[in-house]
């Protein structure tokens, strides 16, 4: 690893070298309907993809009795079993220095509604210009893969984080 930090200049270059990667991420994730409770595919992407990155790989479902006993315990719209978070930790090889950060998203998308206000089917990517059109492109999935692209740039420079980094991508 490299002892002086990377500069703006080379950490955009390692972003923007990393555009198609991220494309191919959000075109997959969004062909995905991850419509709540239908969550397990899509997660199975972030699985593979922290995994890519050399992460610890952690999955697991809520403990919704768990939460229950939680002051602020509200009842969640489906249950949570078979609706598994993958979590993608990265510890320092070195020692730590710094405190531990959470990169978080979720992967879950809101209902489609009517299929006949949809110009193309939702779960369809599409390329336009510069946007990528789906259900979940935006919401929240984008956001996953900004985290992911951020991480995975850094990695490329040569560059790890001195401290706990930890990329979530979760279930509502």
């Amino acid at each position: 690893t490299h002892t002086a930090p990377p500069s703006q200049q080379a950490i955009v270059e390692a972003v923007a070298g990393l555009h198609d990667d991220s494309v191919a991420l959000l075109t997959e994730l969004v062909s995905h309907p991850s419509l709540l409770g239908q969550e397990a595919s899509a997660q199975q992407v972030m699985q593979r993809r922290f995994a890519g990155l050399g992460l610890r790989v952690h999955e697991f479902s809520i403990d919704e009795a768990r939460l229950k006993a939680h002051e602020a315990w509200s009842p969640s719209i489906l249950p949570y079993e078979g609706r598994p978070n993958v979590v993608g930790i990265h510890e320092p090889r070195g020692p730590v220095r710094g405190q531990s950060l959470i990169l978080n998203g979720h992967i879950d998308v809101v209902p489609v509604g009517a299929s006949a206000l949809w110009s193309r089917p939702p779960f369809e990517p599409r390329v336009e210009g510069d946007r990528l059109y789906g259900r979940g492109a935006a919401d929240m999935k984008a956001g996953i893969v900004a985290c992911v692209t951020a991480f995975d740039a850094l990695r490329r420079l040569g560059f790890e984080p001195a401290a706990k980094v930890i990329l979530q991508s979760v279930v509502e």
